[in-house]
């Protein structure tokens, strides 16, 4: 304008120095919607309910919902419930509470922890099943919410058969990948 070029330039963020945590300590991956995610240390481990285990995350899952969480595009709080960042994880069961009985202690797992990322994750012993035994580490922490979306909406909710046509709508994301596998 005017004989000046207006052009807007990009910044290098500069990343934050964070010391690593180590396997065996205790840390939860958090942001601040605003595009920052970091790890943060926790000093003790929580108690357990009756129904509650304890994971020992070995390898996590991260879907689009993250990306959008830690860009601020999606609420980090659904239904009252704080979510974290990544929903898919395999691990080792570490506690179980008193009335656990789906799994045991030292059982390779695949999970879905509402809180999200962590060295150890504590959650209600429904979010857990045993981890198939053909599965790779990655195969169980990959995929989980994807097919059990598409699962739900094609056989369990719209009921599809094996003689109709499902359109799938974005078929190159996860859930569309995953309906597309199961019709």
């Amino acid at each position: 304008r005017d004989g000046r070029e207006i052009v807007e330039r990009l910044q290098p963020k500069v990343a934050r120095k964070l010391p690593r945590a180590s396997r065996d300590e205790m840390y939860v991956v958090c942001t601040d919607g605003g595009g920052e995610a970091w790890c943060e240390r926790r000093e003790r481990r929580k108690e357990l309910g009756a129904s509650m285990v304890e994971v020992r995350a070995e390898m996590w899952g991260l879907n689009f919902r993250d990306v959008l969480v830690t860009k601020g595009a999606l609420p980090q709080e659904v239904a009252g419930e704080q979510l974290g960042l990544g929903g898919e994880c395999y691990g080792t069961i570490e506690r179980i509470g008193d009335g656990v009985s789906v799994v045991a202690g030292g059982d390779r797992v695949m999970c879905v922890p509402p809180a999200g990322m962590g060295s150890f994750v504590c959650m209600d012993s429904r979010w857990v099943r045993r981890a198939p035994p053909e599965l790779t580490p990655t195969a169980a922490a990959s995929g989980s919410m994807a097919y059990a979306t598409a699962w739900l909406a094609l056989i369990v909710l719209a009921r599809v058969q094996a003689d109709e046509t499902v359109l799938v709508h974005s078929a190159a994301g996860g859930v569309g990948l995953a309906a597309v596998h199961l019709c």
